[in-house]
């Protein structure tokens, strides 16, 4: 489980759907109904929004699961006794998953906002009350690295890539080392690392090892993470 993992919310508007996700544990989307920018494979974990059909479970996120496999079916071969149905010919992605999981407490929609197909990420996902709070810009999801350093007590100085012209190092981080130097840590575009799976605890690691052994100033370059 990684921060940045992918989790994919879908809805279940039926009781026999959720049948199908809690018993057989699969559960289909329409092919044309994935992001253009995200693959299929990114998708890491699945969640459930329940609709009204639900009783008290109603406008809520209480389940999700560790997505396993995909394959491609048409609802005909996914729902055959409804075969006769206006998109039995429809080409779906069948996204296998194990058992599902209780979130608790469960995410809830107190405004009611209208939810179709929500991406977010797994720390998003582990520290949401609310769906608004899936899509959260808070610092601590935003720019990892830069809150794990200053809950470790490590105070940094962001710079972007806007500032590139008066500052050849940006976008980066800039912290204090234990000799009371300056340690820059060199920030590469996350598409340029988009290969490679980001830890947080790992990069915090290197930056500390790095600290440890820093006589002067030092420039290190590791994946930002969003």
């Amino acid at each position: 489980m990684y921060p940045d993992d992918v989790v994919l919310v879908g809805v279940i508007n039926h009781p026999r759907d959720l049948a199908f996700a809690r018993e057989d544990h699969w559960y289909r989307i329409p092919v044309d109904r994935i992001k253009r920018d995200l693959s299929i494979e990114q998708i890491d974990y699945l969640a459930f929004f329940l609709s009204r059909r639900f009783g008290e479970q109603n406008g809520s996120i209480p389940y999700f699961a560790v997505k396993t496999g995909v394959e491609l079916r048409t609802r005909a071969e996914l729902v055959p006794f409804e075969a006769d149905h206006p998109r039995a010919s429809q080409v779906y992605y069948r996204l296998a998953f194990g058992n599902l999981q209780r979130k608790s407490p469960a995410i809830t929609n107190p405004t009611r906002r209208a939810v179709a197909f929500i991406y977010t990420t797994w720390d998003r996902f582990l520290a949401a009350q609310t769906i608004s709070d899936l899509y959260s810009q808070s610092d601590a999801f935003v720019e990892r690295v830069q809150d794990r350093l200053r809950r470790a007590g490590m105070p940094s100085e962001r710079t972007w890539a806007a500032q590139k012209a008066s500052d050849p190092m940006a976008p980066a981080l800039r912290l204090r080392c234990h000799d009371g130097e300056t340690l820059v840590v060199q920030m590469f575009e996350a598409e340029a690392e988009a290969a490679v799976r980001s830890d947080v605890e790992a990069v915090f690691k290197v930056i500390m090892e790095r600290i440890a052994r820093s006589e002067g100033p030092l420039t290190l370059n590791i994946p930002i993470l969003y």
